[in-house]
């Protein structure tokens, strides 16, 4: 329903002087039909205001600086003036230039939020904005509605035809820049009814909860030996679980399956429960993520050289430190280990980034 919105927005401000045009009047979710007259010349002012009109009344105390700033933006940039998808094309930078420095910061750089604020009354995508997809594959409030769009214009007709269609080139055809996978995670998190593991393979981001035992003296002394027998115990237990694979195997582990080995179990409780302690120690020659086998230790994320290392693994190949300037703190915590690497800096992704 959105999306025809404003298609017809768009198609309205390019309409000339006609009493007899028809045109839709959005009342909240309810479109009717009314008589319009519009001119090829409007400015966004003109237009925007038009479009308030006809929309519930609102205070014009509330929102009115961001509005001064995003019309005078617009007015700058010269970019599709007659059409409020003015606003999807402007960048921070944008704003800044139009003298929009203090917004940006009250708002954390947030577009969508600034938009919203200085005109409430239009049906506004946050995924159009810059940076806005991040926000609704983890935002319950706009996650359905942004895959059900990014289902038509993917041209999608099952879910089975899901796994073909994400790919980073056709998302990108269709001004979508973020991972694949953040999509499947929100497809799995707002259609739970479906089998994506059919279509995607395991969750990515149903990690194994470790077993804690936090009493200290359940932490042995290990000797080479007593290491030597746990890899061969962990081997034949990894083998049976995921059959295929190296050592990252470990990652698609859950809990119910070492609770359901005893031997397992008991090693994990010799490393204080800490399955990515015991790892470590078992197979020091292997790069462990640690964060992806659950909780860590205390004091984890108070070394900064283990923030860069999670942050570098959420970095795209090929990208530039420029990309984080598209990402929200609510995109980092849907990723396992999201929550401790901000939790420091209360969830401030701009804190923690600067941190490291």
């Amino acid at each position: 329903m959105a999306s025809k919105t404003l298609a017809f927005l768009t198609r309205r401000a390019c309409l000339k002087r006609s009493p007899c045009i028809k045109a839709e009047k959005c009342t909240g979710r309810t479109f009717t039909s009314v008589a319009s007259s519009q001119s090829s010349t409007l400015s966004p002012e003109d237009h925007i205001n038009d479009i308030l009109a006809a929309a519930p009344s609102q205070s014009t105390s509330i929102g009115q600086k961001e509005r001064e700033v995003l019309l005078r933006c617009a007015s700058k940039t010269g970019k599709s003036r007659n059409s409020p998808e003015t606003f999807y094309s402007l960048t921070a930078d944008d704003l800044a230039r139009a003298g929009g420095s203090k917004i940006l910061e009250t708002y954390h750089e947030d577009l969508f939020a600034i938009a919203t604020a200085a005109f409430p009354a239009l049906p506004l995508e946050p995924w159009r904005f810059s940076g806005g997809a991040l926000r609704c594959v983890s935002d319950a409030k706009y996650r359905r509605r942004f895959l059900l769009w990014l289902k038509e214009e993917l041209k999608i007709h099952d879910h089975s035809q899901w796994r073909g269609k994400l790919r980073k080139e056709l998302l990108q055809k269709i001004g979508i820049s973020i991972p694949p996978i953040s999509i499947k995670n929100a497809l799995r998190e707002e259609f739970s009814d479906v089998d994506w593991n059919a279509q995607f393979g395991p969750n990515s981001v149903d990690r194994v909860k470790p077993l804690r035992v936090p009493e200290e003296s359940d932490t042995v002394n290990t000797t080479p030996e007593m290491l030597e027998s746990y890899r061969k115990t962990l081997d034949t237990f990894l083998d049976t679980v995921e059959s295929q694979g190296g050592l990252d195997r470990w990652y698609r582990v859950k809990l119910s399956q070492i609770e359901q080995n005893q031997d397992v179990a008991d090693i994990v409780k010799k490393f204080n429960g800490y399955l990515s302690v015991a790892l470590k120690r078992i197979y020091p020659e292997h790069a462990w993520d640690e964060w992806r086998l659950g909780d860590v230790p205390k004091g984890f994320w108070s070394d900064l050289a283990n923030k860069k290392k999670f942050f570098d693994s959420l970095l795209p190949s090929g990208e530039t430190l420029q990309w984080w300037y598209n990402v929200s703190a609510a995109w980092v915590l849907q990723h396992p280990g999201g929550a401790g690497a901000l939790n420091v800096r209360k969830n401030e992704l701009p804190g923690a980034l600067k941190e490291i």
